[in-house]
């Protein structure tokens, strides 16, 4: 009798303290967003001022939520196109670039800044990444770079996106 009486109080107990997969849950939705870029137009060629695409980040969680935005080298090719040499998209190398962020306008950011977006539930916002070609690039090559969107709440990448930049011979133009 007393053994199914601490059974059941235990139970209780138990079953009365919140579900850890509750928060888990809800953490998700707050850490969710869908990055775009501008008539889906990935892949760009330079000229000598470089490059824009127009990106626009969509808060899809149910809260406000801050992202930061980072700018890496994509280590492998992302080429649409095999080489002149017949290597494989795998094999050929990404050229450097000089990646900058502009929000609202503004000047270019360095990607060593700070590029946090707030943007409340269900919202957008759009912001420019601008790619320099450095001098001494090879031409008719390949840079890629991937952008990322990161939750400030979250510890991955909420949302990010591959961008190609095409480096042609100015000289063929």
């Amino acid at each position: 009798m007393m053994r199914t009486i601490f059974t059941i109080i235990i139970t209780i107990i138990i079953g009365g303290l919140p579900s850890k997969d509750k928060v888990t849950i809800k953490n998700t939705q707050n850490c969710s967003a869908e990055l775009t870029v501008e008539k889906n137009r990935s892949f760009k060629s330079a000229n000598e001022n470089g490059v824009e695409f127009k990106l626009t980040l969509t808060n899809t969680s149910d809260a406000s939520a801050s992202y930061e935005l980072i700018t890496s080298k994509l280590l492998s090719s992302c080429s649409n196109r095999a080489s002149k040499n017949n290597l494989s998209k795998s094999s050929m190398k990404n050229s450097d670039l000089n990646v900058f962020i502009k929000q609202n306008n503004s000047k270019a950011l360095s990607n060593d800044q700070n590029n946090v977006i707030t943007i409340e539930s269900g919202q957008s916002k759009e912001f420019i990444v601008n790619a320099l070609v450095p001098e001494g690039t090879s031409y008719n090559t390949w840079g890629c770079i991937k952008v990322e969107a990161n939750s400030t709440n979250c510890k991955s990448a909420v949302a990010e996106i591959i961008l190609s930049v095409y480096i042609p011979d100015p000289s063929e133009g």
